[in-house]
């Protein structure tokens, strides 16, 4: 009986991990939508007045 509590054991842990993993996972994937979705409004905006993206050597 012990070893079969032992395996019972094994595979709840186990069954466990892979629950911890899934979560930690999709709050990946939830944290990378989130910074592309703020990478693409940021590159669409236009730039501030004074700040272009042409770098004026004469300045």
């Amino acid at each position: 009986m012990d070893a079969v509590a032992q395996l019972l054991a094994m595979k709840t842990a186990g069954t466990q991990q892979l629950a911890q993993i899934a979560v930690m996972r999709r709050a990946h994937q939830m944290d990378m939508q989130l910074i592309e979705m703020i990478d693409g409004v940021t590159s669409q905006a236009p730039a501030p007045a004074g700040q272009g993206r042409i770098v004026d050597k004469r300045a």
